[in-house]
């Protein structure tokens, strides 16, 4: 079955199909190969060798997989001696057959950080295609490897030097992405990664066809929503507010699914992809932006220290601090597998890799929370409907900031003074970057989502994995405590994460699979 079908822009831009549920799985026995699925896909877009893209190949002697540099889009695989599968979400690989024993590590790490680490999922049989890959199996005992790009020290020795050379590279970078036979988008915010994209667009006579902000839900903060209104009034580019599904606990449950259980956020941005479908070919996104140029939020003094003196454990236990809390709401016996020891040393692990990099919590954040999180909301949801593209990841352009000193991107001042500066008459609209502001209604609405989570729990009960002895409580506090009530945010995605995740297990087991498929 063929799944690409790739169309050429003006400058060599290869689109494929949009992202989807798509898989592939093989079994060699006594020397005959049977298979199921897709022989043949490529989702993504390339340009040149750069892009993002997934795709594979069944000769009929070989599979043949290949992602991009970064690895963004998920994908996911299992093996055992003599089969492989591979499919586009952590749910295909469970309903074709794959074990679902939880992975503890990786869990602990998760329900904590908000992020899995490394190639991990939820489940021991399951892992993420690493980046990089170019991984041929023919029935053998071969694993997919990749490359983690660790950057080395940029030349660049002044900050005036290094503006000049982030302004070249990022408008190189928007001007080989601008080159699409069709119309474009801008995901736009009020912060400083989409409005750099929209401003070069703009000098360069590329006008998109339209920027879109998603309206947050009530009970937030709208003053990301006006800057960016500023933005494109000032720009004469239009620009449309998506309004959010009233059914928050739906859209919470779809976002889970579509982020193959691998996101806890998101949820905010599920109806951008299908508001600009059919309606533009790309869009713009910002991706990486802030933590390759404004790093502020994660470089610390003590985290550089940390990392020079090779204490990991330090590091994985700061990195724990404010932890996301869905661990108390499992049940005891599944809570005491995922303890915080268990995480700090899983995690610590996984930080001692990024130890010789020029900015190790840089490095290490992108290939983590970035590539695993972030990264799929635009391509793990959007790509869905419209191709994305993500300029801060051109080749030349990350090579240059992922290896800029520390010292030049450890505040707020290096990416906002490279805008004020190639972009003069915006320079007066202020970037978001404060705290929400909570309008004096937002306890109604939170108090709303915690009904529906209320009628969901019961409609759920009994539960392996949640305990609603100590979630159902705090819902109805949440409901009849004003002061509580902003509580419903952490409470909804924590419970709805343990059940989706039994759910998902729960249906391997009704389907009678052992191990991976036979046919």
């Amino acid at each position: 079955m063929l799944v690409s079908s790739s169309a050429t822009g003006s400058a060599g831009m290869k689109f494929g199909s949009f992202f989807g549920d798509y898989f592939i799985s093989i079994r060699k026995q006594e020397g005959l190969f049977t298979v199921k699925g897709n022989k043949t896909l490529f989702v993504g877009h390339q340009i040149g060798e750069e892009g993002t893209f997934l795709q594979w190949e069944w000769t009929g002697l070989q599979l043949v997989v290949r992602n991009d540099r970064y690895g963004l889009c998920p994908a996911y695989y299992s093996q055992s001696p003599k089969e492989f599968i591979i499919a586009t979400s952590v749910q295909r690989l469970i309903a074709e057959g794959v074990s679902p024993e939880l992975n503890y590590d990786a869990l602990a790490i998760f329900l904590r950080l908000g992020s899995f680490v490394g190639d991990d999922t939820p489940y021991s049989a399951i892992r993420a295609l690493p980046p990089g890959t170019q991984f041929t199996w023919s029935g053998g005992s071969e694993c997919p490897t990749g490359r983690v790009i660790l950057g080395e020290a940029t030349t660049v020795r002044t900050r005036e030097a290094a503006y000049r050379r982030y302004n070249e590279l990022f408008s190189e970078a928007v001007r080989k992405r601008s080159n699409v036979a069709g119309d474009v988008a801008v995901a736009l915010s009020g912060g400083m990664d989409s409005r750099h994209i929209l401003l070069e667009l703009c000098r360069l006579g590329r006008k998109p066809k339209l920027c879109v902000t998603a309206q947050v839900y009530q009970g937030e903060s709208s003053e990301d929503l006006d800057l960016a209104k500023q933005v494109t009034q000032a720009l004469a580019v239009p620009h449309v507010e998506i309004q959010q599904p009233r059914d928050w606990l739906n859209s919470e449950i779809q976002k889970l699914q579509a982020t193959g259980l691998c996101a806890l956020e998101h949820t905010w941005g599920m109806v951008v992809g299908p508001y600009l479908q059919d309606k533009v070919l790309a869009v713009f996104d910002g991706l990486a932006g802030d933590v390759l140029s404004d790093c502020r939020h994660i470089v610390t003094p003590a985290r550089r220290e940390a990392f020079q003196a090779g204490r990991f454990a330090v590091l994985a236990d700061d990195f724990l601090q404010n932890e996301y809390g869905g661990v108390p709401y499992l049940k005891p016996e599944l809570a005491r597998l995922l303890s915080r020891e268990r995480a700090i040393h899983h995690l610590s692990i996984e930080i001692a890799r990024f130890a010789v990099a020029p900015n190790p919590v840089v490095a290490f954040t992108f290939w983590n929370r970035t590539r695993r999180t972030v990264s799929l909301l635009p391509h793990g949801v959007w790509n869905r409907s419209v191709q994305v593209l993500t300029p801060f990841l051109d080749h030349a352009l990350f090579d240059f900031l992922i290896g800029l000193p520390v010292e030049f991107v450890e505040d707020y001042t290096f990416h906002a003074e490279t805008i004020r500066r190639h972009y003069p008459g915006v320079a007066a609209i202020p970037f978001f970057s404060g705290p929400c502001r909570r309008p004096s209604n937002g306890s109604l609405v939170f108090r709303k989502m915690a009904v529906d989570l209320l009628w969901h729990g019961l409609r759920s009960m009994p539960s392996s994995y949640v305990s609603f002895r100590h979630v159902l409580p705090r819902l109805m506090r949440v409901i009849i405590d004003p002061s509580y009530s902003r509580s419903a945010l952490w409470l909804g995605p924590a419970m709805l994460y343990g059940l989706e995740l039994e759910n998902c297990s729960t249906a391997h087991k009704f389907q009678g699979h052992s191990g991976l498929p036979t046919s």
